[in-house]
């Protein structure tokens, strides 16, 4: 078993490996799955290897898997990218790739561990995402994360035809730890 990196009650956080790229694959060519993912799609296995490869060395980019407790299987993956230590910021974003474990509390679960990572073992100051302001779901997760809106891209990413606009969302580590949710305290168990 490859070793966790983190976990919480019902996840575990582990790096993801080349085994797992199958799994990445079919979630990142369900159209279900990534319609609010900014990627070129269809995905092969041999591209999602290669990507797998580049950021298992890449210091800037912070990959993890999720990976149900019950079972042991992955359900998505979660990361922080674009990690600036001079500015102590980073970019976060969350697939919850099996559908069947949408709407379980898992997103707001991951983003918790994942805010405490960022905040407590990277000693970052601030994390922001870009979110369509056609997902609802996701802007709920991060509301209830304490997330802020600072602003809207006016119909800046074409999805499903149609030009939509993208919230810029974002939270600061005193505004994390003012608010911080009991899921979060089982961040540095490794």
């Amino acid at each position: 078993m490859i070793p966790a990196y983190a976990q919480s009650p019902r996840l575990l956080f582990r790096s993801p490996e080349s085994s797992d790229a199958p799994t990445l694959v079919r979630w990142l060519n369900d159209p279900e799955v990534t319609v609010h993912i900014a990627r070129t799609l269809p995905i092969g296995l041999e591209e999602e290897l290669s990507w797998l490869k580049a950021r298992a060395g890449d210091q800037r980019n912070i990959t993890l898997l999720l990976v149900s407790r019950d079972g042991d299987l992955p359900i998505g993956c979660a990361g922080l990218r674009d990690i600036a230590l001079p500015d102590r910021k980073a970019s976060f974003g969350i697939m919850i790739g099996e559908k069947e474990c949408w709407d379980r509390g898992f997103g707001s679960e991951a983003t918790e561990v994942m805010l405490g990572i960022a905040f407590e073992r990277l000693g970052l100051n601030r994390v922001e995402l870009q979110v369509d302001e056609t997902n609802p779901r996701a802007i709920r997760v991060y509301e209830k994360a304490g997330f802020r809106n600072e602003g809207v891209a006016r119909k800046a990413r074409f999805q499903n035809g149609r030009f939509v606009d993208v919230r810029q969302m974002a939270i600061l580590a005193d505004e994390w730890r003012a608010n911080r949710s009991p899921v979060a305290g089982t961040v540095c168990q490794t």
